[in-house]
């Protein structure tokens, strides 16, 4: 028999349509066995790319752009030459920027510093009528989501992505119980059983309207320091350390033999600097992992957890970049699953989605009168669920609060005649 039965979506981006579809799917299981216990939302509930037209960044951008574009011409200035700079040393990726001497990439940060400061004075001139027009459509965004949650006929508990803004909490908060900002949640099972829920944000991609809106939205923002590793930044700060003292004596035991020293004085210096930005990173990253451990109390104890970011999401997508939170691979280790999104092609154990169906299946089984294949999961994968953004989840626990079985439903729409 079922104990528990869970349904995860993720990665909604304003895509409000599938609000009504998980509305009826649920409507239709009520006071079944195959009625659905709880929903499960792991971020990103508005849309952050104002490419995605019609959507809350790019809803945004219409509004904002009208009060800046005439005050902004200094800062279009400076653009310019990072452009004509770029052009000139032939820098067309990350990696042609690493390999400008130091000079150059002084240079480079000195243009982008200038932009970035004419941008800040810019934002300055704007009424705060003017920044408050601008910003209204997140609110809006947030309210329709939360309009559309209400039709939900279930407790809906989630977390927060890297599109979100921290006013979505104070929005949802009667929709949505958030599992990021709370000690833990219990969800009673069929026969009262309880599954203890926790879950944490883990995700450091700022949107880049975000960057360009920053000294007006910052304030808004949801803690991006949440998806940084800090055993990676100590490992980091060390190394600089010692290449740094290393550096030094290096270069006093060279000029004493009037030799060229392997790092220039300026490069030294460049050196330190940044040393400075990473050790203030650590701090403020210890801080808040503290303050994360503290929250989230016995990581013994946890039976489901949510995150934006599954712990296992490199070994699904081998192209990812970037660190995972310790806090989020320390408590998620110990839970019967973790979900998560972030990466819209899903993930189930290791693999994507695509992969893990690309599995061969020799077994069938009948689920709402549909005859469907059956696959499984490799004894040695953890329970890391994502269905990304064309599919939803739903997710059957046993009376030892294992899962039983995941069945994968694919959004699928009609176009109208």
């Amino acid at each position: 028999m079922t104990e528990l039965r869970t349904l995860h979506i993720t990665d909604m981006q304003d895509d409000f349509e599938k609000y009504q579809l998980i509305a009826q799917y649920i409507a239709g299981k009520k006071g079944s066995d195959q009625a659905v216990d709880a929903v499960f939302i792991t971020g990103d509930f508005i849309e952050g790319d104002e490419r995605e037209k019609g959507k809350t960044a790019d809803v945004v951008n219409a509004k904002f752009m009208p009060f800046y574009d005439p005050i902004s011409e200094r800062v279009k200035e400076k653009r310019k030459e990072i452009a004509l700079f770029l052009k000139e040393h032939n820098v067309k990726s990350d990696e042609d920027i690493e390999a400008l001497d130091t000079a150059s990439k002084k240079q480079l940060i000195a243009l982008t510093k200038q932009r970035d400061e004419e941008h800040r004075k810019a934002c300055e001139k704007l009424t705060a009528e003017q920044i408050e027009e601008s910003l209204k459509p997140f609110t809006e965004a947030y309210q329709r989501h939360a309009e559309a949650l209400s039709k939900i006929e279930a407790p809906v508990f989630g977390t927060i992505g890297n599109h979100d803004l921290n006013i979505g909490y104070n929005i949802l908060k009667d929709k949505v119980t958030f599992l990021d900002n709370n000690n833990k949640k219990t969800l009673r099972g069929r026969t009262d059983l309880e599954f203890i829920l926790k879950g944490d944000v883990n995700t450091w991609e700022v949107p880049g309207m975000y960057h360009f809106l920053s000294p007006i939205l910052k304030q808004y923002f949801i803690p991006y320091q949440s998806g940084a590793s800090l055993s990676e930044l100590s490992k980091e700060v060390n190394q600089l350390q010692a290449e740094i003292a290393n550096g030094q004596n290096e270069r006093l035991e060279k000029l004493a033999k009037k030799e060229e020293p392997k790092y220039p004085e300026e490069q030294l210096k460049g050196m330190a600097g940044y040393l400075e930005q990473k050790i203030e990173e650590r701090k403020e990253v210890l801080a808040y992992n503290q303050a994360e451990r503290q929250r989230l109390g016995d990581k013994n104890e946890v039976d489901i957890y949510l995150t934006h970011k599954l712990p296992n999401c490199k070994k699904a997508h081998s192209d990812v970049e970037g660190p995972l939170s310790d806090v989020t691979l320390e408590y998620a280790a110990n839970a019967k699953a973790v979900y998560g999104g972030h990466f819209h092609d899903g993930q189930i154990g290791y693999r994507t989605i695509e992969d893990f169906l690309k599995q061969k299946s020799t077994e069938t089984i009948t689920i709402d009168g549909v005859e469907v294949p059956v696959y499984y999961l490799d004894d040695k994968e953890p329970w890391e669920l994502n269905p990304g953004t064309n599919h939803f989840f739903v997710t059957e626990y046993d009376a030892n609060k294992e899962i039983e079985q995941v069945v994968i439903h694919e959004f699928y729409y009609e176009e109208a005649a």
